[in-house]
C-alpha cells in the first residue's frame, strides 16, 4: 500500500510538471518603408528583444536602405510619433499615430511598417517543476529500495 501511496505522489509531481506554466522568449521584427515620388526609397528591419514603446535612438538595424545607399543607424521613437533613418540621406518622418507602432501592419501617409511578434518555438521548462519531478522520482525510488531490503 505504501507503494501506491509513493506512485500516487509521483504522478501527482509528473502532472505538476507537465501543467507548468511554460517560460518564453518573444521579440519583436520592425519592416519600415516610406516611398517618397520623385525622390527614393528608404527602408530597414530591425529586431529587438521587446517590444518598444519608449524612445529608442541609435539602433543599428539588420538592413537599411535609403535612397540606394544604406543607412548607419535607426530611431524608433512611438512616444514621440517619429521614425529618424541616419546616414548619408538621412530620412525623418514626424506626426504618426500612436496605431503606427502596434504590432501588425500599419500605415500612415507614405510611410508604412508591420511589426511582428516573434514567438521561440521551444518553450523553456520551469525549473521548480523540473525538481519537484525529480525528488517525486527520487521518493519513488527510495521506497522500492527499502521496501525489497525489508523483505
Amino acid at each position: 500500500m505504501r507503494f501506491l501511496s509513493w506512485l500516487g505522489c509521483l504522478a501527482g509531481a509528473a502532472a505538476i510538471a507537465v501543467a507548468a506554466p511554460q517560460a518564453h522568449a518573444d521579440s519583436f521584427t520592425y519592416d519600415f518603408l516610406e516611398v517618397v515620388p520623385d525622390i527614393g526609397t528608404y527602408s530597414f528591419t530591425y529586431d529587438s528583444p521587446s517590444l518598444i514603446t519608449t524612445d529608442e535612438s541609435g539602433l543599428t538595424p539588420l538592413s537599411c536602405i535609403e535612397r540606394g545607399t544604406s543607412c548607419d543607424s535607426i530611431s524608433i521613437l512611438p512616444v514621440s510619433g517619429e521614425i529618424i533613418l541616419t546616414g548619408l540621406n538621412s530620412l525623418e518622418v514626424f506626426e504618426l499615430p500612436p496605431s503606427f507602432f502596434q504590432v501588425g501592419s500599419n500605415n500612415s501617409n507614405l510611410s508604412s511598417m508591420t511589426i511582428t511578434e516573434n514567438t521561440d518555438a521551444s518553450p523553456v521548462p520551469e525549473p521548480s517543476s523540473l525538481a519537484l519531478l525529480g525528488t517525486g522520482v527520487l521518493g519513488a525510488a527510495g521506497a522500492i529500495r527499502r521496501r525489497r531490503r525489508v523483505a
